[in-house]
């Protein structure tokens, strides 16, 4: 790897060139469209932010609602999206299949609607697993496992 030049202050320090040819069509197209969809999923979490029904976008649940083509890249990157759109829980479903009480976006349809679930104390997530466990009571199951593996006593 090229040594990166240390200049007397970080100011004076160029941005690193991107090397085009380690560049992926295929994944920039996934990330381009995930990236149109979020702007469709953060209006309508706005607007329910604006009024007050929501504080922070993490007590949502949002259903999509998309035509195959883009219902496909959202299903073949499922992991990706609730921390994308920062809210909880995301449901997808086809476009056909959308209510007409939803944000209609320039890719995808939008429900939000505010968790029924307890807020995690570590992830911030409103989760169903919340409050399952007598020991932690007040951890999703993911955030369970984490402090029981790396911060419990063994």
């Amino acid at each position: 790897p090229n040594e990166m030049e240390v200049e007397e202050s970080i100011h004076l320090t160029d941005f690193p060139v991107a090397n085009e040819d380690l560049m992926d069509s295929k994944y920039q197209k996934i990330w381009e469209t995930l990236i149109e969809v979020r702007k469709d999923v953060l209006k309508p979490i706005e607007v329910l932010r604006g009024d007050k029904t929501l504080g922070h976008s993490l007590e949502s649940e949002i259903n999509i609602y998309a035509d195959e083509d883009v219902y496909n890249v959202l299903n073949n990157n499922q992991e990706e999206l609730a921390p994308l759109f920062v809210v909880s829980k995301v449901n997808l479903h086809k476009k056909e299949d959308a209510p007409s009480a939803t944000y209609e976006g320039k890719l995808v349809n939008v429900a939000v609607k505010k968790s029924k679930y307890k807020k995690c104390l570590r992830c911030w997530k409103y989760e169903e697993s919340v409050g399952k466990n007598k020991e932690h009571p007040d951890l999703c199951e993911r955030c369970m496992g984490v402090v029981e593996k790396y911060y419990s006593k063994r």
